[in-house]
């Protein structure tokens, strides 16, 4: 995304207006509390392999994923990885949301939110458990 895209927050850098917007719903939500913007996960090492069809040695890079927000609930057991795409999804971003919900799973949930609307559904579904 463009730098002209940029939007600075509470000292965060975010890649949209909408990505701000979401963090903003989320840091002034009394139930729920922002633990970090832009955590990076591994999804797999740099891995070097023999390529048999020049019997060379080559490099794969490695893969990871960078959720745009974690935040926790006190309903929830354990910290929310959540995505604000709107609708510029990259190719690749099915597979990193799999292989960070294969290999995280047990430390992390995760929540796609594409629009202001659903998180504010989101977090009127919160307001309910009360």
């Amino acid at each position: 995304m463009g730098k002209k895209n940029k939007v600075i927050v509470d000292g965060e850098v975010f890649d949209s207006p909408l990505e701000a917007d979401i963090y903003i719903m989320f840091r002034d939500n009394s139930k729920t509390k922002i633990l970090d913007t832009h955590k990076t996960f591994i999804l797999f090492d740099k891995l070097k392999y023999l390529d048999i069809t020049d019997n060379k040695m080559k490099t794969q890079r490695k893969m990871q994923y960078t959720p745009d927000i974690i935040i926790s609930i006190d309903i929830y057991d354990k910290p929310i990885a959540v995505e604000v795409k709107g609708y510029g999804k990259r190719k690749d971003y099915m597979m990193r949301k799999k292989l960070f919900r294969l290999l995280y799973d047990d430390s992390y949930h995760f929540v796609q939110i594409n629009t202001i609307d659903e998180c504010e559904i989101f977090l009127n579904e919160l307001k309910e458990t009360e």
